[in-house]
């Protein structure tokens, strides 16, 4: 072969390289539908023409299939399931070879005609993926076209198979969460920045009564109740800004049929890739029954105090002014009788009188009927009066006019609040001087109570006492936040913030506050 017929032939050996590399490069397109053994039959056929070989036996392993796929082709065109398993038998010895330095130039023909020469690049990291095996006679083979084009091709249906296993992955997860977010036992819905709803849950459905299509054209402000909205925003806005990662508190929401039902909230977050906010996620639960029965169990509690409250006053109180009367005839006798035990009596007299007038202190605050006859601020005025005639410690109310007027529910809570708040006070603190506070503010009532005693750390383990859980309880169910702030030789002070909406305000009794809160 003359200089220029071999520059000729190479010049064409080049061209046919790349021509092929490019088919081997498209293929990925002709496969986008196919599954694993479709592609595999395909670039059997394909390798098999292309570089004119003997054999070509692919196995993949995808677990989609239990079993790995084989296929075979041979010079006689697609081998039968049973003549490919055949020779993938005779092939095993070097399928699962992970070094390619171990898998001899020749074997014994799987089609049992003398020597064949093998090559077997494989799929994937060590062969997870499976295994691509060319057989030929020829004496040159494999060249390093060969080579080339058998590891393109490998790679294509490598890259192939890991994306349709990270496809299925992902399709297989978001089933799972699909499955998880409709069928959660709490209502689950994903919000844009502007409050619409993206997509809901069945159970946030049925919690509010609408239709999944009904919701998804609403935003969350539509079915909050309105003496609600502002204290959502003003934790939904400070989400938005980056100044908190989530946050949760209890609301109301409106039913498509009106009704009321109270939810516990819970709101977080999600960003995209460059950091900007996407969405947010709520997760909530219908707390409608513990909110009644929260009410339920404060109202028997009340309805025991009074009971007890009774008692003391037409009982115990009764029997100790009795005592207070004949005592008095006693010491009268003994004045009249000049006796030298008169001082005594005199003493005893007034020793009862005291224990009278401690025990009709203890019954009205058991049972603070000021509360519903006059109202929060009288009740206040009294319990301040009682504490410096019982405890001989300056205590002062200072309320702010305006205050409005609340329904006897919320009226009850927060008197017990300042009753607990100034007991703790005296008994715990050893103040000089105590302050109960009550204000009408834009947002919300302020009842405070603050005294100058020993103090404690606020924020150290053990310090919450029954107390204190209780308080916080109160203020809790009639919507409210405590707030406690005390320190070491510092005093303390005791806020409680009740969000002041109209609504909240007005009716009588428990049935009431249950409608208003």
């Amino acid at each position: 072969m003359s200089e220029t017929e071999a520059s000729t032939f190479d010049v064409q050996k080049l061209r046919r390289g790349l021509r092929d590399l490019a088919a081997l490069s498209a293929l990925p397109v002709v496969w986008t539908e196919s599954d694993p053994r479709r592609i595999a039959e395909s670039l059997a056929d394909t390798l098999l023409h292309m570089l004119h070989l003997e054999i070509v036996y692919i196995l993949v392993r995808d677990r989609a299939y239990e079993i790995p796929i084989e296929v075979a082709h041979t010079a006689r065109g697609p081998a039968p399931t049973a003549q490919a398993e055949e020779i993938g038998r005779a092939l095993k010895p070097w399928l699962n070879s992970h070094d390619l330095s171990r898998i001899p130039s020749s074997i014994a023909n799987p089609l049992g005609t003398g020597m064949t020469r093998i090559i077997c690049p494989t799929f994937g990291i060590e062969a997870r993926g499976g295994v691509l095996v060319a057989c030929s006679p020829r004496a040159d083979f494999p060249t390093d076209v060969d080579r080339l084009l058998l590891g393109v091709a490998a790679n294509q249906v490598a890259i192939l198979l890991d994306r349709r296993r990270t496809e299925d992955a992902l399709r297989e997860s978001e089933e799972w969460f699909r499955g998880m977010f409709e069928n959660a036992g709490s209502g689950i819905a994903d919000c844009d920045l502007q409050g619409r709803f993206l997509r809901v849950n069945k159970k946030l459905c049925e919690i509010v009564g609408y239709t999944r299509e009904e919701l998804l054209q609403k935003t969350w402000q539509d079915i909050t109740h309105p003496d609600d909205l502002a204290a959502s925003l003003e934790q939904f806005l400070p989400l938005l800004r980056g100044e908190r990662p989530g946050y949760s508190l209890e609301k109301r929401y409106v039913r498509k049929d009106g009704s009321l039902v109270w939810i516990d909230l819970a709101v977080s977050l999600r960003r995209d890739a460059a950091g900007a906010p996407a969405y947010v996620i709520a997760i909530l639960q219908d707390i409608s029954e513990r909110k009644r029965l929260e009410e339920e169990v404060l109202e028997i509690s009340a309805r025991e105090r009074r009971r007890v409250g009774h008692d003391l006053h037409d009982g115990l109180g009764q029997y100790l002014a009795g005592i207070a009367v004949k005592a008095q005839i006693l010491e009268d006798d003994l004045t009249a009788a000049s006796s030298p035990h008169k001082a005594a009596a005199k003493k005893l007299v007034r020793l009862i009188n005291n224990a009278v007038g401690q025990t009709r202190s203890l019954a009205r605050g058991l049972d603070p009927v000021e509360v519903e006859i006059s109202g929060l601020v009288p009740a206040l005025q009294k319990l301040a009066r009682e504490t410096e005639d019982l405890f001989h410690v300056p205590c002062e109310l200072r309320a702010a006019p305006p205050v409005l007027k609340v329904n006897k529910f919320i009226g009850l809570q927060l008197y017990r609040i300042a009753q607990e708040g100034v007991n703790n006070a005296v008994k715990h603190g050893q103040p000089a001087r105590i302050e109960i506070g009550l204000a009408t503010e834009p947002t919300h009532l302020r009842l405070r109570i603050r005294d100058d005693g020993r103090g404690f750390h606020s924020d150290a383990a053990g310090n919450t006492g029954m107390g204190l859980r209780i308080m916080q309880y109160r203020a809790h169910v009639i919507g409210g936040v405590l707030k406690i702030d005390s320190g070491l030789k510092q005093g303390t002070e005791i806020q409680c913030l009740v969000p002041m909406t109209p609504g909240r305000w007005s009716g009588v009794g428990v049935s009431s506050a249950r409608n208003n809160l």
